[in-house]
C-alpha cells in the first residue's frame, strides 16, 4: 500500500511539472483512480480515516476487477461477517466471494 508520504510526494512532483494528470500517471505506472485517490486521501481528516477510505476503495476496485457487483457483495458480506471465523475471512473477499456464488 502507498504511504501518505509517497502520495504527498507524487502530488508535489505533479504540481511542479507542466504535464497533464494522464501523462503523469503514465510516467509513474499509476492509474488515474490511484492518482485521484492520492489527492483525496490528503484531506481525509486524519490517518485512520484515510486508511479506511483506502481500504473501501480497494475493495470496490477489487470488485470491479473481478466483475462483482459491489452492492451485492457488500450486502452479502455484511449479513455474514458477524458469524464468520477470522480464519475464514478471506472467503469473503470479492474474488473468492464470486466463486462461492456460482
Amino acid at each position: 500500500m502507498t504511504t501518505e508520504k509517497e502520495m504527498y510526494d507524487h502530488i508535489l512532483r505533479f504540481n511542479r511539472m507542466n504535464i497533464s494528470q494522464r501523462e503523469y500517471c503514465k510516467m509513474h505506472g499509476m492509474t488515474a483512480d490511484k492518482f485521484i485517490g492520492c489527492k483525496n486521501y490528503l484531506f481525509a481528516g486524519n490517518d485512520k480515516l484515510a486508511e479506511n477510505a483506502v481500504m473501501i476503495y480497494s475493495f470496490f476496485a477489487n470488485c470491479r476487477n473481478h466483475n462483482v457487483n459491489p452492492f451485492e457483495w457488500l450486502t452479502d458480506v455484511f449479513s455474514k461477517i458477524i458469524d464468520y471465523k477470522n480464519s475464514k475471512l478471506a472467503e469473503l473477499l470479492p474474488m473468492n466471494w464470486k466463486n462461492s456464488q456460482n
